[in-house]
C-alpha cells in the first residue's frame, strides 16, 4: 500500500470517525511499520473499540492493576513510561478536590515528574525529589491518617518517587520497580476519587499517546515552557 493509500484511510477515518475506519488504519500503520503493534495492545487494553477490532481481541476487563501489569510484562522502553504516565494521571485525578494551598504543592511534583518523563536526566530526577521535600513539609503525612488526602496524597508521591530515584537510565531493574510504583499509585488514587475515575484519567493520557494522536505530557510541559518564558 502506498503512502496515499495510508493517508486515505486516515482521511477516512477522520471525515467518518468509525471504529471500523479506524481499526482499518491502525492495521495498515502497524503493517507498514509506522505503529508499534504493542501500542495498539495497550489501547486495546485501555477498552479503545478501534484498537480491540484492530488486534482481533476480545472486550477485555478493564482494571488499573492489569494495565500497569501488562505495561511491565512488555519489557519495551514505551511500556516503561506507561507505568510513569498512568501514575501521573492517577495523581492528577486524585488531586483534584483539594484545597488550592495543597494542590499548587502536589501540582509542582506532577510538573517536575512530566519533566523527568520527557527528559528522564538526573537534573529532572533531582527538582522532583525536591518538589516532593517540599510537599512533605506542606502537607503532615501522618496526620492526614486514612483519609481520601493521604491516598491522593500516596498517589503524587509515589509518581514522584519513581522520578526523583531513579537516573533515567533504562535498566532491566527498573520495569518491576516502575511497576509497583505505579500500582501504588493508582490504587491509592482509586481509593481516593473512586476506580471509574482514575480508569477515565488513565484510559484519556495513555490512548491518544499510544497511538501517536496526541502526548498530553508533551503538550502540558511545553505549555509550561512557553509560559515560563513568556514571563521572563
Amino acid at each position: 500500500m502506498s503512502d496515499a493509500d495510508l493517508r486515505e484511510l486516515e482521511r477516512r477515518f477522520r471525515e467518518t470517525g468509525s471504529v471500523e475506519d479506524e481499526a482499518a488504519w491502525l492495521r495498515e500503520r502497524v503493517r507498514v511499520g509506522q505503529l508499534d503493534e504493542t501500542r495498539v495492545q495497550l489501547a486495546a487494553h485501555c477498552g479503545l473499540a478501534a484498537a480491540l477490532l484492530a488486534t482481533e481481541s476480545p472486550m477485555p476487563t478493564v482494571a488499573l492493576d492489569t494495565l500497569v501489569t501488562w505495561a511491565e510484562v512488555q519489557r519495551t522502553a514505551h511500556c516503561s513510561s506507561v507505568a510513569v504516565r498512568a501514575a501521573v494521571a492517577s495523581a492528577r485525578a486524585a488531586i483534584a478536590d483539594w484545597e488550592q494551598e495543597a494542590m499548587l504543592h502536589a501540582m509542582q511534583v506532577i510538573h517536575a515528574v512530566e519533566s523527568w518523563a520527557l527528559c528522564p536526566c538526573l537534573e529532572h530526577a533531582v527538582a522532583a525529589g525536591e518538589a516532593l521535600d517540599a510537599l512533605h513539609a506542606e502537607l503532615d503525612v501522618e496526620a492526614a491518617g486514612e483519609t481520601r488526602s493521604a491516598f491522593a496524597l500516596d498517589a503524587v508521591i509515589h509518581a514522584a518517587n519513581y522520578a526523583s530515584t531513579r537516573d533515567g537510565r533504562l535498566r532491566e531493574d527498573l520495569f518491576e520497580w516502575a511497576g509497583k510504583a505505579a500500582s501504588h499509585a493508582v490504587e491509592s488514587a482509586g481509593r481516593s476519587v473512586g476506580v471509574p475515575a482514575v480508569l477515565d484519567a488513565v484510559r484519556a493520557e495513555l490512548v491518544p499517546w499510544a497511538l501517536g494522536y496526541a502526548d498530553p505530557v508533551r503538550e502540558r510541559v511545553e505549555a509550561r515552557q512557553r509560559a515560563e518564558a513568556k514571563s521572563e
